[in-house]
């Protein structure tokens, strides 16, 4: 990344996911990359924006990201999420908008559709592309959503997985450890089940179906799991 001499190649991550002591894994993926930007040799500075401080916060973040823009003089502004674009000053370093998906494709009403609050928000998002010089999705799918001019600018870069944590190993011991039955029919569900739109209400229902047609199922909820121990879950 840089040789001797060389200065660093400095990034500013405007963020609405982070890590806190109150939700430790809460855009977890976002810290990972930063400190595996930092690893490679990278001055990384985060700061975060809405979360704690709310959703006006997306309005009144933008003289807070100028100031951090002046005192990191970052080489390049990382966004995540389509609706931190909202906080970009109007001139500065270029722009790279990583979008997660619901900015982009919009969240479940729970009834076929998307709810209002979040088609306001995939248009805040296209609108915040306008100004992204590198427009980042995480499929192919979330990519064709895009406008032609963002399309034309945009990267296909899911998020990374670490191979040290990820890899084959034994199921069986993987259920003991879950308390699982050795032989049942195991429905994952790694999401949270305080969020209607992820339906939890489907898996129980399905896991009920089953179960009714003597099936020895289990719905097995992975929510606030350490990210030593979701492996497992997988």
């Amino acid at each position: 990344m840089t040789g001797a001499g060389t200065p660093a190649l400095r990034i500013l991550v405007v963020t609405n996911m982070f890590p806190t002591s109150a939700r430790p894994y809460f855009g977890i993926f976002v810290a990972r990359q930063a400190d595996a930007l930092r690893r490679l040799g990278v001055d990384v500075t985060v700061e975060t924006i809405a979360g704690a401080r709310g959703e006006q916060d997306y309005f009144l973040a933008r003289p807070r990201i100028r100031r951090a823009i002046a005192r990191v003089q970052p080489h390049v502004v990382h966004y995540h999420y389509g609706y931190t674009a909202l906080a970009a000053p109007r001139s500065g370093p270029p722009m790279v908008l990583t979008l997660c998906g619901d900015d982009l494709n919009g969240a479940s009403n729970g009834r076929g559709g998307i709810t209002l609050k979040s088609r306001l928000g995939v248009v805040v998002t296209h609108l915040g592309t306008r100004g992204a010089a590198r427009v980042i999705v995480k499929s192919e799918a979330m990519r064709l959503r895009l406008g032609a001019a963002a399309r034309a600018r945009s990267e296909l870069l899911p998020n990374g997985v670490s191979t040290t944590l990820f890899h084959p190993a034994s199921r069986a011991a993987a259920r003991q450890r879950l308390g699982l039955a050795p032989d049942a029919l195991v429905l994952a569900f790694v999401n949270s089940i305080g969020q209607p739109t992820k339906r939890l209400d489907l898996a129980e229902a399905t896991r009920d179906v089953l179960v009714g047609r003597g099936v020895a199922a289990q719905l097995l909820v992975a929510e606030r799991v350490a990210p030593e121990e979701i492996a497992d879950y997988y």
